[in-house]
């Protein structure tokens, strides 16, 4: 499916070739997905909170991390905003 120009082709494969190698096998594709946003969730309060670095599948995911809503989420939001906010305050160069 990938044009035949090496050109284009160069250019596109890393970007949808692993799109389309996940066709082969979705399931074992989102599994990798999985994994790879639980390394990312076990840096934050919110994944420490639910073991993410200890999450060992698909099961261990939905029990430890129950569906929720934005609402739920607001706190986790507001302290990251607050970090930013405060950080990005620090980085400011001061007049004069």
């Amino acid at each position: 499916m990938l044009p035949e120009d090496e050109s284009i082709r160069a250019i596109l494969e890393p970007i949808i070739g692993p799109w389309y190698k996940s066709l082969e096998n979705p399931a074992q594709a989102q599994e990798m997905v999985l994994y790879d946003l639980l390394k990312k969730y076990g840096t934050t309060e919110y994944g420490e909170k639910h073991a993410a670095l200890q999450t060992a599948g698909i099961q261990d995911y939905q029990r430890n991390f129950e569906m929720i809503d934005y609402k739920t989420l607001q706190p986790f939001l507001a302290k990251f905003k607050q970090a930013t906010t405060k950080q990005s305050c620090l980085n400011q160069q001061l007049p004069g």
